[in-house]
């Protein structure tokens, strides 16, 4: 285990449903406060064997706490056994922690203005983003999309922060109808972007070849948060393994949860998605 993640038990503060998704809130030791943005966190659902793995989630927000700790906010979806159980927890029992664990995203500083794209529960990671620049001062455009308004997460955090907000749904329950890559890729054609501008982008597998393949065409950086399930969280499993291009030209399956999750687009072999 690296020297800075730790294995902790984190009290639960609030774990609630927020439209479509739910919104879990706990108490961090202190494990957490150096976290950067791209970065996540393994949690134990149940105390018991079933599920018998951890489960990974974003770190959506770090919110100021009693004695300088932090209380650490996470986003998922109820989908599955582990997620399901975990809409049990309720404020005061606990859970288990393991992180910050993987690498987070790169140039997040003036000289890089950044379009931040979401899509879905994919907006987690992004809002810890999307603080964390505007603290930095880096000038920021937010693309979020999402199947319906209701799918709409921490929408009023990145209003609160009063940066520029683009929203696409794609039944045109809210914002424009349509694809987030439509308005990303409108936007560009505009020639908005900024000499230095590289892209963030965390949503689900058919979004990110989109706005890979809509970097591509305007020549800016993108960087992805690769979702998979990463079991273990510390490379050890290989259950998380994405393809990714090598500068020698062969493709190597690397770990996301070691050498990632977030990899830059250009790099991915969609080939073998």
């Amino acid at each position: 285990m690296a020297p800075s993640v730790q294995s902790y038990e984190a009290l639960v503060l609030e774990n609630h449903p927020v439209g479509n998704y739910h919104r879990l809130l706990f108490q961090d030791n202190g494990a957490l406060s150096k976290a950067l943005p791209g970065q996540f966190i393994n949690i134990r659902v149940f105390e018991g064997v079933v599920p018998l793995l951890r489960r990974p989630f974003s770190i959506a927000r770090l919110l100021p706490g009693p004695k300088g700790k932090h209380r650490v906010e996470v986003l998922y979806a109820s989908l599955r056994q582990g997620t399901q159980l975990l809409t049990d927890k309720r404020p005061g029992n606990t859970i288990g922690v393991l992180g910050p664990l993987g690498h987070p995203f790169p140039h997040m500083d003036k000289k890089h203005p950044a379009l931040i794209v979401s899509g879905g529960i994919g907006v987690a990671p992004m809002v810890f983003l999307s603080e964390y620049l505007k603290k930095k001062g880096v000038p920021q455009e937010v693309f979020l999309g999402a199947r319906t308004a209701d799918d709409l997460v921490d929408l009023e955090v990145f209003k609160r922060l009063k940066v520029p907000i683009h929203i696409t749904t794609d039944d045109g329950s809210k914002g424009r109808h349509g694809f987030v890559t439509q308005e990303l890729e409108a936007y560009l054609e505009a020639g908005k972007a900024k000499p230095g501008t590289v892209i963030y982008a965390c949503g689900p597998r058919p979004m990110f070849r989109a706005v890979s393949q809509v970097g591509d065409e305007f020549k800016i950086p993108t960087y992805l948060s690769w979702e998979e399930h990463m079991a273990c969280g510390l490379g050890i499993c290989l259950t998380c393994v994405c393809p990714v291009k090598q500068e020698s030209g062969q493709t190597k399956m690397v770990r996301s949860c070691y050498e990632g999750p977030v990899f830059e687009a250009s790099t991915i072999d969609w080939e073998r998605i």
